[in-house]
């Protein structure tokens, strides 16, 4: 599983700077238990120019960060990369490593994520 700052560091540099145009509002959160131990839900919700999207961010006491996001992006990106690690989970992808998008299989993530991570950082909520 990863760290916030590890998917941060992999992540491209222009994908970070397009993370600032989108406006994200925080949905719900909740506490939470399962096999990887205990953490913190939160749901949000992403704007941009492309449309709406959904976030959900799992944040570990061992601050290991689990994260979702429906944009393709994350999708053909992203996905694999992060749930061969325990950090996501394949639902949208059909589960291939994307040879092509991301061949060294980086745990990257897509600008909703990362507006998302900063915002949740900016509340201490997570350490990066």
């Amino acid at each position: 599983m990863f760290t916030f700052r590890m998917m941060y560091n992999s992540t491209p540099v222009k994908i970070i700077e397009n993370s600032f145009r989108v406006n994200i509002k925080p949905f719900n959160h909740f506490l939470g238990e399962d096999n990887n131990g205990s953490y913190t839900y939160f749901n949000y919700h992403a704007r941009d120019l492309d449309g709406a999207r959904k976030v959900i961010v799992k944040v570990y006491s061992t601050n290991h960060t689990w994260i979702h996001c429906d944009c393709p992006w994350f999708r053909y990106n992203c996905e694999v990369a992060l749930a061969m690690r325990g950090s996501s989970t394949i639902t949208k992808s059909n589960g291939q490593p994307p040879k092509i998008r991301n061949p060294l299989m980086k745990p990257m993530v897509c600008k909703h994520g990362i507006a998302t991570l900063v915002d949740l950082s900016m509340r201490q909520l997570i350490s990066i």
